[in-house]
């Protein structure tokens, strides 16, 4: 989990990695296996096309997908809710993977210049731990 006393990840300019069960297109449902994938993290403005009725907050999401220069697209399908979106950081000075973000919402499943947006798990540390210790 990251640290509560910084907004990780700390640099847009960077990449993160996600892992799920989830479509592989529109049409599929479900893998029979586990996939991963390499997404580009951007700045928060990235995400505006998506859902316009949804506020955007750079302090309580990130903004993720793949880009190239023929497409940006949402690496995150039907059944990845909820997935973890992981950085490898320096922790102790051993490079370990970080869980950021939890997949939130995009605009289908390899939608071409959608992005999705991740719920910023750092933003929600105290919550996390209040919820830990009481059960």
């Amino acid at each position: 989990m990251p640290k509560k006393s910084t907004i990780e990840p700390q640099d847009d300019d960077t990449s993160g990695f996600i892992t799920g069960f989830g479509a592989s297109s529109e049409t599929n449902r479900f893998n029979d296996f586990l996939w991963n994938s390499e997404l580009d993290l951007y700045n928060i403005s990235m995400c505006s096309v998506l859902d316009s009725t949804k506020p955007k907050n750079a302090n309580t999401q990130i903004c993720a997908g793949t880009y190239s220069s023929f497409s940006n697209m949402t690496a995150s399908c039907m059944a990845d809710y909820g997935s973890a979106l992981y950085i490898e950081d320096d922790i102790y000075g051993k490079d370990k993977f970080i869980a950021v973000g939890l997949f939130s919402y995009s605009n289908g499943c390899g939608q071409r210049h959608s992005p999705g947006i991740y719920t910023r798990i750092s933003s929600y540390t105290d919550w996390i731990h209040e919820k830990m210790s009481e059960g």
